[in-house]
């Protein structure tokens, strides 16, 4: 016969290392051919000419991992220039295939982006403040611009509307108080800022210390009877031994204000020695569970447990067994450290268990 497992006091946690997790390093991974094909080459840090690497005007695809680069037609970051944001580029297009001779890292904080525009220069005229991707041509400000101040993140300014034509890549902090030093002196008719790489979990902790029992329900699953109207007593022998199905149904829940794109995964570590305390659970779990947002974020396991029904019944009696399962909700916060734009932080999400694994038996006795 089963009985209910009671909590235990027993308490658990994922322990917090004294060594904070490294942000995900940046990198361009440079190849000879496109489709990533060829000799390549990694940077972690700007390099003023390729040839000290051997791999000079010889550029035809590229990987960035993290934040943006900008790629040079000359050596000592001066040219035209291409931007490569986080990703693969099988090819780096007709003008900047074999012509890369330098690579620069953006390293500023590329969160929300800001730049002022004047219509004249040194700062004169009208004003224009700019906080995301604009095209100049749709308003009153197309060809006007002739300087800017940059409060924060990196701007990729184009003298078309569609990007294309002479570009400038404008950096925070900077002061330019003439366009004629960058061939865009009234000439400017989009800009956009430049777009941060992928936020990336670094460490999942998860606080079952301060795990929360959320609710507890018991039901009944079956009901078996046996009469013995002798004057002796007797065993129950029919159907001494029955299956029940089991369930644990867990998911993760991101918070509202994530900044984790949609498929990022999230990989759960689950203490299992908590769970059998907390909520009696008798089936076999991974000791891991991967979450993704944006999908259902549940996973459900089931399987049949066997419950010993043997059991005398005494004279005159009427014997009824009741199989009980008892359901157990358990919610336990989540700590997502992420690594972005060379900086760590820290989002909350949450794990949730539901149990339905104990199962256990009533014996009621009647006299007849």
């Amino acid at each position: 016969m089963l009985t209910p497992d009671f909590f235990s006091s027993r308490h658990s946690y994922t322990e917090i290392s004294p060594h904070p997790p490294k942000p995900r390093m940046n990198k361009i991974i440079v190849y000879e051919h496109t489709n990533f094909q060829g000799f390549r080459k990694e940077f972690t840090s700007s390099i003023s000419n390729l040839g000290f690497a051997d791999f000079n005007d010889c550029i035809s695809s590229v990987e960035v991992i993290g934040q943006p680069w900008v790629a040079y037609q000359h050596h000592n970051y001066e040219g035209k220039i291409w931007v490569f944001e986080e990703g693969q580029h099988s090819n780096v297009g007709y003008e900047a295939n074999d012509e890369i001779t330098s690579l620069q890292l953006i390293t500023e904080n590329l969160n929300n982006p800001q730049i002022t525009l004047y219509e004249h220069s040194h700062y004169r005229g009208q004003s224009k403040v700019v906080r995301e991707a604009t095209n100049l041509a749709w308003g009153t400000f197309d060809d006007k611009a002739s300087s800017h101040k940059v409060q924060s993140g990196a701007w990729l300014l184009c003298q078309h509307s569609d990007g294309s034509g002479w570009r400038y890549v404008a950096r925070e902090g900077e002061c330019l108080p003439n366009y004629g030093s960058i061939y865009l002196n009234d000439k400017l008719s989009y800009l956009r800022p430049l777009r941060p790489g992928r936020p990336t979990v670094t460490e999942v902790r998860v606080l079952w210390n301060q795990k929360k029992v959320e609710n507890e329900s018991e039901m009944k699953i079956d009901n078996i009877t046996g009469i013995n109207k002798t004057d002796w007593e007797q065993t129950f022998t029919t159907n001494t031994t029955r299956e029940y199905e089991t369930s644990i149904t867990q998911s993760f829940n991101f918070s509202s204000s994530s900044t984790l794109s949609v498929g990022t995964r999230v990989e759960v570590g689950i203490d299992i020695e908590v769970l059998k305390a907390t909520i009696g659970i008798e089936t076999k779990i991974s000791n891991t569970t991967t979450f993704e947002k944006g999908s259902i974020n549940s996973t459900k396991h089931t399987e049949k447990v066997g419950v010993s029904l043997l059991a005398r019944i005494p004279p005159h009696m009427e014997l009824t067994i009741e199989v009980m399962r008892k359901e157990v909700s358990l919610s336990v916060p989540v700590q997502l450290i992420i690594s972005r734009n060379g900086k760590i932080y820290t989002e909350d999400g949450e794990y949730q268990c539901i149990s339905g694994c104990q199962i256990y038996t009533k014996f009621l006795e009647r006299k007849i």
